[in-house]
């Protein structure tokens, strides 16, 4: 048989027993839990500050993704909906104002994505419902409504 056919074969073989091998795995994964754990473990303790390095490097050249990553956790643990936000719609909220706060109206020297209703009181994780602001506005408004923030900043 050769290569093609084989991998043919391989492809129509595991696509008709796709549920039988989930199961598998995961009564393998089950029972070998404690053993896995190890495993990492000791991987960790043997290549700590390459990972650490290696995941630094891509938080430095993607810190959209992990916001958008981050944030996306976080609705989703509020039962929050959660919609189109995307790596590029960040970055495009992020270009919105002109790097001022809509908030506060000052330059912004660092940033966070702020969600105008909050998720707490029942806000949404989309596009629509984030704002590019100071970190400064971000964490005074904490789960406040824009509203009640613009009330007790006057």
């Amino acid at each position: 048989m050769n290569s093609e056919a084989k991998a043919a074969y391989d492809r129509a073989y595991y696509a008709a027993h796709r549920e039988e091998k989930a199961a598998y795995l995961a009564a393998y994964r089950a029972a070998h839990r404690e053993e896995a754990a190890a495993c990492y473990a000791a991987y960790y303790g043997a290549h700590g500050e390459e990972r650490a390095a290696y995941n630094a490097a891509y938080r430095a050249a993607h810190p959209d993704m992990l916001r958008a990553h981050c944030a996306k956790r976080r609705a989703l643990k509020k039962g929050a909906s959660v919609g189109d936000v995307t790596a590029e719609a960040l970055a495009e909220k992020r270009g919105e104002y002109g790097g001022i706060c809509p908030y506060c109206n000052r330059p912004i020297v660092k940033g966070h994505f702020d969600h105008v209703v909050p998720l707490s009181g029942g806000g949404s994780h989309t596009r629509d419902n984030l704002a590019w602001v100071c970190a400064e506005c971000n964490l005074k408004k904490n789960n406040k409504s824009l509203l009640e923030y613009m009330r007790s900043t006057i």
